[in-house]
């Protein structure tokens, strides 16, 4: 069965046909500011760019980002398929943790924006 991480910092790892989940070891991990919490950003500094040299998120042609209900499925497909070799599912980016980010003056990761539920105007609205 698909695993899909319920809480923040628990992945979903889905490599050689079998779903691992994978947790943060926080004893071995500091947090500085609030991007240092997201999950795409825990991604990318633990494994993709140390792990699997993804360096350049936006541009790199070995990655690839689904989003929505069905993303486990989407990625079992594409790693069964051989067109990925690994995929990874992590929980929503909250609207709350994107404020943080900006109220630190920090920039979120590409594609890491993605937030439920999906706006209809496409505008988001920051009141402060």
């Amino acid at each position: 069965m698909p695993y899909s991480p319920s809480k923040p910092h628990h992945f979903s790892m889905y490599l050689d046909g079998e779903f691992y989940s994978l947790y943060l070891r926080k004893t071995s991990y500091e947090f500085h500011t609030a991007l240092d919490r997201l999950d795409a950003q825990l991604l990318y500094e633990t494994i993709l760019q140390p792990i699997l040299g993804i360096h350049d998120l936006r541009n790199d042609n070995r990655i690839e980002y689904v989003n929505g209900r069905h993303e486990m499925i989407t990625i079992k497909n594409s790693v069964d398929s051989g067109e990925f070799l690994v995929g990874f599912g992590m929980c929503p980016t909250t609207v709350e943790q994107m404020k943080q980010i900006a109220d630190e003056g920090l920039k979120m990761p590409p594609k890491s924006t993605y937030i439920l539920p999906k706006l209809r105007s496409g505008i988001t609205v920051y009141e402060f």
